[in-house]
């Protein structure tokens, strides 16, 4: 909840909830301030029955947001793929149950599925559960509550267990008799099961934090002033690629696959038409035909060599989309849509730099002469760790032989199993190598400078090549434009 607003938005919700007689609320959000009016309300809706579930917060070390340290609120913290708490997940004393929160398929906000990870998305599986046992004959609000928390799996190191819906219904019976006798003894109910894992195989991840493209949005900017909502509106969908136009290979151009310098000139050639009133129909068609005019081939536009069709699609769906009320400021001029695109091209430079960069010799070399960090980078040490690597034998093999100039960051997960938390710890991780990061900012801020220009046109200029920094294809994609 940022402002009183907010505020009141929830409270009539709850107490629509009491009016209307529902059996559970899911609250997959939170507020460090204590509101004495949203307390009264939580205590209400318990008075009513109506179980209550919230988000503990994703910020450890704070302390469990509100409403879930209320104690008339469940509240959920999150664990990982491998039954561990996720990091960053908050802990305390109010903490009651855990679910699974990293990498959760999910709706996109615009289109498709996604994946995201958080206390909010283990809240509704929580919530779920608890209305599958609330629809059984005598349960109650206060019983379920207690069954989850007898039932659930010890996690080391959590003061609250693993939710388990199986065993919870498989001791249904047994716990209601207990409860409505008053002899509840929690721990005869004790889970021996330990924490599965689940598999991420598959499941696609935003390229870098989705936070890291609006800072590099932001900070690009400093030097630069544009107006205030136009920066908001790219950094909001910048962040957006990685949340609503990123678990479809329809949309790979986005996230610095495929031909990468195409993908720019075309979002960037559709974002000007854009501002120039064109339907976005037209801005796709424009933007292509002056792609297949600038690299003189008409193939370039196909899947394989060039924008996907899901690329320019997005681009379409985005321009199209009532974003009033969710950006602030937005409200839909044709110039307002040339940034929501160019929000897109500033994700895709970011990517190009986390995907597509040549992987430096030193990586996999031992510490030379006491250098631990990345050329550019003073906080992390740049070194693959061999444990990480299935293969890493023949990783250094194929590195110093015959692929050394075509191992991009992306190509160093075909030698792993565990793709996610490879993508974690490396190359989605903005510290690791940072001269990366430091020269996708350099490009975001010579693009961002030509949206200020008054006559500005595309350019594939934008990628260049850095010091220590490569780019997989470079010449051979650059090439279709001289």
């Amino acid at each position: 909840m940022k402002n009183a607003s907010h505020l009141a938005f929830l409270l009539e919700g709850i107490y629509w909830g009491i009016e209307n007689h529902v059996d559970i609320i899911n609250m997959s959000f939170g507020t460090e301030v204590n509101s004495e009016a949203l307390h009264s309300a939580v205590k209400a809706a318990a008075d009513a029955g109506i179980l209550m579930v919230a988000a503990a917060g994703n910020n450890a070390g704070k302390g469990i947001l509100y409403p879930a340290a209320y104690p008339e609120v469940i509240a959920v913290g999150a664990t990982t793929s491998d039954g561990t708490v996720l990091s960053g997940s908050a802990a305390g004393n109010e903490l009651e149950l855990l679910a699974p929160g990293s990498q959760i398929i999910s709706t996109g906000m615009v289109d498709g599925y996604t994946t995201g990870s958080g206390t909010s998305l283990a809240t509704a599986e929580v919530t779920g559960i608890a209305s599958l046992l609330l629809a059984q004959s005598g349960a109650t609000a206060d019983m379920v509550r207690g069954l989850l928390r007898a039932t659930a799996k010890e996690i080391v190191g959590s003061n609250a267990g693993l939710v388990d819906y199986g065993y919870a219904q498989e001791h249904f019976a047994e716990y209601l008799a207990a409860y409505q006798n008053g002899e509840v003894d929690e721990t005869v109910f004790e889970n021996p099961a330990v924490p599965e894992t689940y598999d991420t195989e598959g499941m696609v991840n935003g390229l870098w934090d989705t936070d890291a493209h609006a800072w590099l949005v932001g900070k690009a900017n400093e030097s630069l002033s544009l107006n205030s909502t136009y920066v908001t509106i790219m950094s909001y969908t910048a962040k957006l690629a990685d949340t609503d136009y990123h678990n479809s290979d329809s949309y790979r151009g986005l996230h610095g696959l495929g031909n990468y310098a195409a993908n720019l000139y075309a979002t960037w050639k559709f974002a000007n038409y854009t501002k120039r009133g064109e339907t976005p129909g037209n801005a796709k068609k424009y933007a292509l035909a002056d792609l297949v005019g600038a690299t003189g081939n008409e193939g370039i536009t196909t899947a394989t060599d060039g924008p996907p069709a899901g690329l320019m699609d997005a681009c379409v769906k985005l321009v199209g989309s009532n974003l009033s009320g969710k950006i602030s400021g937005y409200s839909g001029t044709a110039a307002q849509k040339k940034y929501l695109v160019a929000g897109f091209t500033c994700h895709m430079i970011g990517d190009t730099y986390a995907h597509r960069t040549l992987v430096p010799a030193y990586v996999f070399k031992d510490v030379e002469s006491g250098r631990k960090e990345s050329a550019s980078s003073t906080s992390y040490a740049s070194r693959l760790g061999t444990s990480d690597f299935t293969n890493w034998s023949g990783l250094v093999e194929d590195y110093n032989k015959e692929k050394k100039d075509l191992i991009a960051f992306i190509h160093l997960e075909d030698y792993t199993t565990n793709k996610y938390k490879f993508n974690e710890k490396y190359e989605d991780n903005t510290e690791f190598c940072r001269e990366r990061l430091n020269a996708a900012l350099k490009c975001t801020r010579e693009f961002l400078g030509q949206i200020s220009a008054a006559n500005n046109t595309a350019s594939v200029d934008i990628i260049q090549q850095q010091t220590n920094v490569n780019l997989i294809k470079y010449s051979s994609y650059m090439g279709y434009f001289y």
